[in-house]
C-alpha cells in the first residue's frame, strides 16, 4: 500500500477515534447511519465514478440485505453473523441476475431499469406479508453478539460499523489507485477503445455492479440488527436518490466522495428538522448550489484545502527553525 493510501486511512481512523470523545452521545447514533450510508455510497461511487453506470435501485438491494438477514436470523434461528454473510451473498446473486440484462443498457436507460427494480422490490415486500410482515414489517430481530458481549449501545455499533467501513475503504483505495482502477476509468472514458485494447468491458462492469449491490446488502443487514426492526418505509425510491446525491455531492471520482457525501446528507436533515416549514426548500437550495458551484464534489475541494494547510504548517515550521 502506498503512502497516500496509508495517510488517507490514518486520517479516517483518527477522525473515527476522536468523534466519541468530542461529540455528545446522541451523535453516535447519527454516525452509525453515516457509516451505513457510507457503505452504500462507496459502492455506488465506484459504479458511477469508475465505470460510468448510474443506479437508482440501490434501496432495493439495501432492502434485500436487511430482510434476508432479518428473516434468516428470526424465522430460521441462524446466527446473526452468519445471516449477514448469507444476506450479502443473496444480494450479490440478485445483483448478478439483475446486472446481466440491465448492463446491456447505459446512462439514463440503466437508471430507469434499476429504478424499476427498486420499485418492484418495494412492492414484493408489501405483497409477501407472510414472510416480510408486509406494511407492518419484522420486529425483534436479534442483536449481534460476541461471546457474552451484545452490540446494544450506540458506541459499540458505531465501532462495529466504522470498522467495516475502514475495511471496505481500504480495499477500494487499493483498487481505485491501482492499474485495475485505471482500467475502470478507461472504460468510463471510452468503452470502445477499452474493448479494442483487450478489456472485457461487459464482465468488468458486471463485477463492479455486483460488488456495489453487495455493499448495499451489507449495509442493509447491519441496519436490521442495529434497529432490530425492518419495514418497507426504510427502502423507498427516495433512499436510492439520496445515496446517488451523496456520491454526486461528495465527488464521484474521489475515493473520499462517498464518505463526505454521506456525512453531509445524513447530518443536514437532522439540523433542518427544527425548521420544518422551510426544510424542503432549504434542503433543495443547498443541494442545487453545491451541484452548480462544485460539480466535481466537495471531497476534491477539501483535499486541496487540507494540502494547502499542510504546506502552510510546514512552511511555518521551517521559518521557526
Amino acid at each position: 500500500m502506498n503512502n497516500r493510501n496509508i495517510k488517507d486511512l490514518m486520517f479516517l481512523i483518527f477522525i473515527i477515534t476522536v468523534i466519541p470523545f468530542v461529540l455528545p452521545g446522541y451523535y453516535l447514533n447519527i454516525f452509525v447511519f453515516i457509516g451505513l450510508n457510507s457503505l452504500m455510497a462507496l459502492g455506488l461511487l465506484i459504479l458511477i465514478g469508475y465505470t460510468g453506470q448510474i443506479s437508482l435501485g440501490h434501496a432495493g438491494f439495501y432492502a434485500i440485505g436487511a430482510y434476508a438477514s432479518a428473516i434468516l436470523s428470526t424465522a430460521y434461528n441462524i446466527s446473526p453473523w452468519f445471516s449477514i454473510v448469507l444476506a450479502v451473498l443473496i444480494t450479490a446473486v440478485v445483483g448478478l441476475i439483475v446486472g446481466i440484462p440491465a448492463l446491456r443498457l447505459s446512462g439514463y436507460y440503466l437508471a430507469l431499469a434499476t429504478l424499476a427494480f427498486g420499485l418492484i422490490i418495494f412492492r414484493v415486500i408489501l405483497e409477501l406479508y407472510q414472510l416480510t410482515g408486509g406494511a407492518i414489517g419484522l420486529r425483534n430481530i436479534p442483536r449481534l453478539t460476541l461471546g457474552d458481549f451484545v452490540f446494544k449501545s450506540d458506541l459499540s455499533y458505531y465501532i462495529l460499523v466504522w470498522v467495516v467501513v475502514i475495511i471496505v475503504f481500504t480495499f477500494l483505495l487499493k483498487v481505485m489507485r491501482s492499474p485495475y482502477g485505471a482500467m475502470m476509468k478507461g472504460v468510463h472514458a471510452d468503452e470502445t477503445v477499452s474493448s479494442v485494447s483487450g478489456i472485457n468491458v461487459k464482465v468488468l462492469k458486471l463485477k463492479v455492479f455486483v460488488f456495489s449491490t453487495a455493499l448495499a446488502g451489507l449495509a442493509g443487514a447491519l441496519y436490521s440488527h442495529y434497529i432490530t426492526y425492518v419495514g418497507p418505509d426504510s427502502f423507498t425510491v427516495e433512499v436510492s436518490i439520496l445515496i446517488l446525491l451523496m456520491v454526486i455531492i461528495g465527488g464521484s471520482q474521489h475515493p473520499w466522495g462517498g464518505i463526505v457525501g454521506a456525512v453531509i446528507l445524513t447530518i443536514m436533515p437532522e439540523y433542518l428538522r427544527a425548521y420544518r416549514d422551510i426544510a424542503i426548500g432549504t434542503y433543495g437550495l443547498i443541494l442545487m448550489l453545491l451541484i452548480l458551484y462544485m460539480p466535481n464534489g466537495i471531497a476534491p475541494l477539501l483535499e486541496k484545502l487540507f494540502l494547502s494547510l499542510q504546506r502552510l504548517i510546514s512552511k511555518g515550521g521551517s521559518i521557526t527553525k
